[in-house]
């Protein structure tokens, strides 16, 4: 009789079940990826106004921000491949927080924290920005995950638009992100061979002139500090 009392109590949800409780780590992660195209110093630009939004919380001892690379992962981000982050628009924060025992606050109570001061940033339309807990148990993609299976590509591009959606309908879904993401605009330029022969100009001078100008190049490197590698000079267009 106990137990049918007890069992009755959860499906009139007087008591309620959560599986795994929230956890209290002493790291939170901010994930930013920016749109395809973005040069690694957008990206820069943007996880620095990151931290100037997050710098007054007081439980945060120290952040490091990683541009263009992947931040030291554990095994959530070994799950998530994030340490396959290595484009110019993507980017992440690490947040470092004081011992739990010298704060009140949960990390979990301090990653709501962040997303609400995160809220209001300025960013390029298309950005997605996440505030990551290390999970209390066993790492997964997503604490939600709808996978979409379909014959071509418009069809699943068309069918997670609808998810998306919906999900971000739900006030309590947060960090509502897809695999799709924006596409970037593509140029497509012609050479006039005729103005090639004219000009006495060799075609590869032009594909790597068009090279430098769109996708930048190295001109040298610097060889100050005690590191093992030089740091690459590069020039582009932003």
């Amino acid at each position: 009789v106990a137990t049918l009392s007890s069992m009755a109590l959860i499906y009139t949800r007087h008591v309620t079940v959560k599986l795994l409780p929230f956890d209290n780590k002493t790291e939170l992660q901010v994930v930013v990826d920016l749109p395809k195209g973005s040069s690694v110093e957008d990206t820069n630009r943007l996880l620095q106004a990151a931290v100037d939004r997050l710098a007054g919380v007081p439980e945060i001892v120290s952040f490091q921000t990683y541009a263009g690379t992947a931040a030291p992962f554990n095994f959530n981000g070994l799950v998530r491949h994030y340490y396959l982050r290595s484009g110019p628009e993507q980017g992440d924060v690490t947040v470092n927080l004081v011992p739990k025992g010298e704060r009140s606050r949960a990390s979990h109570a301090i990653a709501l924290d962040l997303r609400e001061r995160l809220k209001g940033m300025t960013m390029p339309a298309g950005t997605v920005i996440k505030v990551v807990e290390p999970p209390p148990g066993p790492p997964v993609l997503g604490t939600l995950l709808a996978e979409i299976y379909g014959p071509d590509a418009e069809t699943r591009r068309a069918v997670a638009a609808k998810v998306r959606e919906t999900f971000s309908s739900v006030p309590f879904i947060v960090d509502v992100d897809d695999s799709f993401h924006n596409q970037p605009q593509r140029q497509r330029l012609s050479i006039d061979q005729d103005n090639l022969e004219y000009y006495k100009v060799e075609q590869s001078d032009v594909y790597d002139s068009l090279g430098y100008l769109f996708g930048g190049t190295t001109v040298g490197y610097s060889h100050r500090g005690g590191g093992r590698y030089p740091i690459p000079i590069r020039i582009a267009l932003s």
